[in-house]
């Protein structure tokens, strides 16, 4: 918000002389004070002849809510009168997130809706159809997929050759002169089905594919833009508008060509007519707007890898002296390839061969590339993109030379520069307008002269680049070019279309119009019946939502393990009362992030990657849901560090990071929910003033403490934050009774909860061939867990099978197990994943030890065993009040074991288990949980 403060005074010089500081504080509605800002006198600016004035931006959302302003003035000045004082708030216009707003749509959870997608493209005989299927691609993650198109280019002879031998579905039609091509294309698109159209280019024969398919199905239509499309006609195209369309203006000389010049023109007067567009790099955004899709790259294929190099290249007859310069793609004289070829040619150096994969068409073209005698050059036909990856093992260098004077280049970014990234190799370019971010970032080396190619090419020959070079473009591949980013970038796309109403807009029927006169078609004439009722589709219409919730978990595992915490968030969605929730997992420094991802790619039983790779999401703001904003702030030591491309801030910016999150997203009354200790929590409590602050107390860290001054620095932490605190939950009683004394606020006991799970799927291929009972255990494998016991279980049962399932970090005990042959210890594994093993137990058990820890624990896996309708046997632990019932609780070793035995055995007589009825869960369920903690939210809200 925009705040301004004027104070008015006859003595102007002496009020500030006298003036020291002015603060602004805002009261809750719990009627804490928290101070939004300090304006110290050496801002203040002189107005008029009587008023001092000071303007200033505060990243807090502007409400309605009781503020206190207050002067502090120093002693021993002249004395002075202030006639009056004048304050203004305002809305500053805040460039709101790109988050998907509520919709019918679910694209996260543990069991997103899959939609029918269709990716629309006007030729899958040649280059235009490589986007469309990288789209599609991605989609077919999450979603199903089919490739709509025509063929024009080469009618007839199938699908662009790199990529026929894809595994989605692909149907086309053949291209034809436009009195044939329409009604051939309103028969084509009747026996297609989708929920939503990813409309790949922008030339006419997709669109009005497009525009068909949500004329007869109601669906919402995105579309795609990765070139300016009338560029690639000799002497050009230019937009065009309906009015040349009509019966009395000239008939242009390619009115017949639906791929044509006049056309093309259409269409692009046209693009203004989508609501919802993606495009490949920044410079078409500018141009024509729409949400950033990059030319990805499946990270999980395109990696580097020694032994694949090594081999490729030994294929290839290659000698460790040779340095390959590759270009990998449509040979085509705007992208450089003559002049890259002549640099070769004057260099003559014998180190350097240019490979270049791909079909030359234009015969003048590769008459002129084959008349350089001197240069290496190796010419390969048309690759299988699935061998694509591994050419590009073979690379030392790719460099594109792209016609900074075509029109063609200004908009487009080779799909080459991913490739490249994607595995590290050094890359030269263009300073096209299209990659300049690229070359911002430090990706790619930017060659204007001739002499530069020249000297890039000996650098490549002579092995300069270095190991910091090459990590920083593996860096930015992730970042910006991963299939990982650029899929949940689709998903936001997405979820903004079907968010909305869907919508005919009149200009298309205005087209289909003015089409039937020219040719005598029959395209449909009046806008659908779903649109003369006033459009369909839109998301169910909701009362505002009175709570915004921002949350502050402790550690940096959110979503990952199915936590309390990511309970409540799942369930807080849902309920009516929460309009936004943001969620911050703890700050995390970045040289500690990298320990982690190296501790997880050294042992399968660490969980490092799986948290490494859920901060890298949340840092580049790609992991965000519906309704859910999440993120975590990473930071450096030092000035100057950075992480996945991006410059690191210091600690000391966090607070106004989240201040700054909270007034993207937030406009109703804002509570905040923290786990202690939840790093800073209680400092950005008293800095910001939410207008609840609550806690929910899960453990205890202070008996968790290797020594006693970490416990007393827990302690400190938790008193702190508990005297800030509103309202208190805890999720048993012994811990409710543990911080009784440090709470000045009643603290409310909720224990963990059930799901109410569906049900479940295949078996895990991990469990495919164990004979004889499954007996498992899921959780952290730390202090809490009886080693010894469970050492016993698995030596005295040989012929039962054990999975344990859990992060091993922090310890190497249960690692000694594995000397068993019957225990199959798999490492962390995500909820959703761990769910469809434990679906497959025969019974499942928790060994844990009675100590100081579990007796201030509620151990929420009994929960999910039970909801499961797992036979479940345990050790006799502290706070299992609610199941009792439910389970077999074991007083010793030997009780254990025959309570297993027992539990075995009744299983080979009831068969498969069962889930328990919902009804017979409702009382332990989350969704009655989270209902009861927003009732006293709402309570102490007072609303």
């Amino acid at each position: 918000m925009q705040l301004s403060v004027s104070v008015h005074s006859e003595d102007r010089q002496a009020l500030r002389k006298a003036l020291a500081e002015i603060a602004v504080s805002r009261v809750n509605k719990a009627g804490r004070q928290a101070p939004l800002l300090r304006l110290f006198d050496t801002i203040l600016r002189e107005e008029g002849t009587d008023e001092l004035r000071v303007e200033t931006a505060v990243s807090w959302p502007p409400r309605e809510a009781e503020h206190i302003l207050s002067f502090r003035f120093r002693s021993g000045t002249a004395a002075f009168s202030i006639s009056r004082i004048v304050v203004s708030v305002a809305s500053l216009p805040v460039a709101k997130a790109a988050v998907p707003v509520r919709s019918p749509w679910p694209i996260g959870g543990s069991a997103p809706a899959q939609l029918r997608a269709a990716v629309v493209t006007w030729e899958v005989g040649d280059n235009p159809f490589g986007r469309a299927h990288t789209l599609a691609d991605m989609i077919a993650r999450r979603h199903g997929v089919e490739i709509l198109g025509s063929a024009f280019t080469r009618p007839g002879q199938g699908i662009w050759t790199p990529l026929r031998d894809t595994a989605l579905s692909v149907r086309s039609l053949p291209g034809s002169p436009m009195g044939e091509f329409l009604p051939a294309v309103q028969a084509f698109v009747e026996s297609a089905t989708c929920d939503i159209v990813h409309l790949s280019k922008y030339r006419f024969p997709g669109m009005l594919m497009a525009m068909l398919l949500k004329h007869r199905l109601a669906c919402p239509v995105v579309l795609d833009l990765d070139d300016r499309e009338t560029a690639f006609f000799p002497d050009g195209a230019t937009t065009a508008r309906l009015d040349d369309l009509t019966v009395t203006a000239e008939a242009p000389a390619d009115l017949d060509v639906p791929n044509g010049a006049f056309w093309t023109g259409i269409a692009e007067g046209l693009i203004p007519t989508f609501e919802d567009r993606t495009v490949a790099n920044q410079t078409l955004g500018d141009r024509f707007g729409g949400l950033l899709v990059r030319h990805a790259r499946d990270e999980t294929v395109f990696r580097p890898d020694p032994a694949r190099r090594q081999r490729v290249r030994s294929q290839m007859q290659l000698t460790d002296e040779d340095r390959v310069v590759l270009f990998a793609g449509t040979p085509r004289r705007h992208k450089g390839l003559a002049r890259l070829l002549a640099a070769l040619d004057r260099l003559a150096d014998p180190r350097l061969l240019l490979v270049v994969a791909g079909t030359i068409h234009d015969r003048g073209f590769a008459r002129e590339l084959n008349a350089f005698t001197k240069a290496r050059v190796k010419f390969l036909p048309d690759l299988p993109f699935s061998e694509l990856s591994d050419l590009l093992q073979s690379a030392d260098g790719v460099c594109l030379l792209q016609n900074k004077e075509s029109p063609i280049s200004e908009f487009q970014t080779p799909a080459k520069l991913s490739d490249a990234l994607a595995l590290g190799i050094p890359v030269a370019m263009s300073p096209i307008p299209s990659v300049a971010d690229a070359i911002g970032q430090g990706l790619v080396t930017p060659v204007v002269a001739d002499d530069d190619v020249e000297a890039w090419l000996l650098g490549i020959a002579e092995g300069r680049d270095t190991p910091a070079a090459r990590q920083r473009r593996l860096d930015g591949f992730d970042a910006e070019f991963s299939y990982g980013v650029n899929c949940a970038r689709i998903d936001r796309a997405f979820s903004r279309a079907l968010s909305r109403p869907v919508t005919w807009n009149d200009e298309w029927t205005r087209l289909f119009r003015e089409i039937n006169r020219r040719f005598g078609s029959a395209l449909p004439e009046d806008p659908p019946k779903w649109a003369r009722k006033g459009g369909i589709a839109a998301p169910a219409v909701r009362r505002k939502r009175p709570i915004d919730l921002v949350c502050f978990w402790k550690q940096n595992d959110t979503g990952i393990y199915g936590r309390r915490h990511d309970m409540l968030l799942k369930y807080l969605r849902q309920s009516e009362d929460v309009g936004t929730i943001v969620q911050f997992d703890a700050p995390v420094r970045v040289d500690r992030l990298r320990s982690e991802e190296r501790a997880g790619a050294e042992s399968a039983y660490h969980h490092g990657k799986l948290i490494a790779d859920a901060t890298a999401r949340r840092f580049l703001e790609i992991d965000d849901e519906p309704g859910l904003v999440k993120r975590t702030f990473v930071y450096g030591r030092e000035p100057g560090v950075s992480y996945l491309g991006r410059a690191l801030p210091r600690i000391d910016d966090y607070q106004g990071y989240v201040a700054e999150t909270i007034a993207r997203h937030c406009s109703g009354n804002i509570v905040g929910l923290g786990w202690p200790i939840a790093p800073m929590y209680a400092d950005i409590t008293e800095g910001l003033g939410f207008d609840l602050s609550v806690v929910d107390l899960v453990d205890d860290q202070r008996v968790m403490a290797r020594d006693q001054e970490r416990a007393d620095e827990a302690e400190a932490v938790y008193r702190q934050t508990l005297a800030q605190a509103d309202l208190v939950f805890a999720n048993c009683g012994a811990v409710g009774e543990a911080f009784a004394p440090l709470s000045p606020a009643q603290i409310h006991v909720v224990p963990n909860a059930c799901e109410l799970y569906a049900a479940g799927g295949r078996r895990p291929r991990e469990l495919e061939g164990i004979e004889g009972p499954i007996i498992g255990y899921v959780g952290n494998l730390r202090s809490r867990v009886d080693v010894t016991l469970l050492d016993d279980l698995i030596g005295r049962r040989p012929s039962w099978t054990f999975v344990v399932i859990g992060s091993a970090h922090g310890t190497t005990d249960i690692l000694d197990l594995r000397r068993h042959p019957n225990l199959r210890l798999l490492g962390p594994k995500v909820y959703e994943e761990a769910l469809a093993f434990m679906r497959c137990f025969d019974v499942a058990i928790m060994p844990h030890l009675h100590n100081a820890v579990s007796e201030r624990m509620n151990p929420l896996k009994l929960y999910v065993y039970v909801a499961l309708g797992l036979p479940v046997v345990t050790t006799n632990v502290a706070n299992m009040d609610d199941l009792r019932g439910r389970i077999d609780i074991a007083d010793s070793a030997a009780d254990f074991l025959a309570k297993l035995d027992s539990a075995v055995a009744r299983r080979a007589f009831t068969g498969p288990h069962k889930q328990p009825p919902v009804e017979s869960l409702w009382s332990i369920s989350w969704p009655k949980r989270v209902a009861d903690m927003l009732d006293l939210c709402k309570q102490a809200l007072k609303i």
